[in-house]
């Protein structure tokens, strides 16, 4: 609905250099481009002018994060699963079931096909490796 993009951009001098200001060099880049990417001061003359200016946010709290008390820290065992933690058991079974049905399948294919990779002396493709890269 009237919306239009201008894909162009623009370098720039120092505005000094050319007899204008910051001010001047930010009222033609509002007018010229979309967007302007640059380390502007938002000072009240140029918010009066009709230029806006985002507002960032940062956090640079010291407590991201801190150790509960009353919890012990993990063993090396328990690390090295961790990783597995999000998902249930059961879901990692039909995870290995699902991957062992694939690489079956792959292997019963290319096996039933002449040409394949599987009729060649030197192939090292079976059906464990079919299911392991079906993984």
């Amino acid at each position: 609905a009237g919306f239009t993009w201008r894909e162009s951009f623009a370098l720039f001098d120092l505005p000094e250099d050319h007899g204008k200001t910051w001010t001047d060099l930010i009222l033609w880049q509002v007018a010229s481009y979309d967007m302007s990417g640059e380390w502007w001061v938002p000072t009240v003359q140029r918010q009066a002018l009709g230029v806006t200016f985002l507002q960032g946010w940062y956090d640079s709290s010291l407590i991201l994060v801190q150790k509960s008390a009353g919890k012990s820290i993990p063993s090396f065992s328990e690390k090295l699963v961790s990783w597995a933690g999000p998902l249930s058991p059961e879901v990692w079974a039909m995870c290995m079931v699902a991957s062992l049905c694939v690489g079956a399948a792959y292997w019963t294919i290319e096996n039933n096909q002449d040409g394949s990779d599987l009729d060649r002396e030197d192939s090292s493709h079976n059906a464990g490796a079919a299911c392991f890269y079906s993984l």
